[in-house]
């Protein structure tokens, strides 16, 4: 038997995850429920020959239902909705979010920003700006120590520790 963890805001169906969340809580308060958890191994079904118990069946029909569904409703936009139990709803350019992370959402509504500062204060070209991997270059920068992090951040941005603006 596993045991439940609150889902964390970057949980794919956060939204969904913590209304079922405080449901269950309250189940378990005001109602005296028990609730036991039984962690499902997926795709059992690739193996034939594998003994299939009450649980794997329920999963694998789940599984076949969810994909029929998905394929009939694959052209169709299904926006997420607020739930009664949802305690905060955060919403992004007009549409809701199921879950957030802070990093995604961060990139999301500053990266063009940031792009179109480095562009103007290093007179990087459009051209120029195609050719750069934002991607590994950011995951260059994060795997550095934070102070060499903080150091090239100073340098780049023309801040270096003399007492005085570096003119680039």
């Amino acid at each position: 038997m596993s045991t439940w963890r609150e889902p964390k805001p970057s949980d794919s169906c956060f939204d969904l995850l913590h209304c079922v969340h405080k449901q269950m809580e309250e189940l378990r308060k005001d109602h005296k429920v028990s609730i036991a958890w039984e962690h499902v191994k997926g795709h059992q079904d690739d193996d034939n020959n594998a003994p299939l118990d009450e649980w794997a069946r329920m999963n694998i029909s789940c599984d076949e239902a969810a994909k029929a569904y998905l394929a009939a409703n694959k052209h169709r936009h299904c926006p997420n909705h607020k739930f009664s139990r949802e305690s905060m709803t955060m919403y992004f350019r007009g549409k809701k979010l199921s879950s957030f992370d802070m990093k995604e959402l961060y990139k999301d509504i500053y990266g063009e920003q940031i792009k179109a500062y480095w562009k103007r204060k290093h007179d990087i070209s459009d051209e120029a700006d195609s050719l750069i991997n934002w991607t590994i270059t950011g995951k260059a920068y994060r795997s550095l120590p934070f102070g060499k992090q903080r150091w090239l951040s100073k340098h780049a941005t023309g801040f270096c520790a003399v007492g005085r603006m570096e003119l680039l």
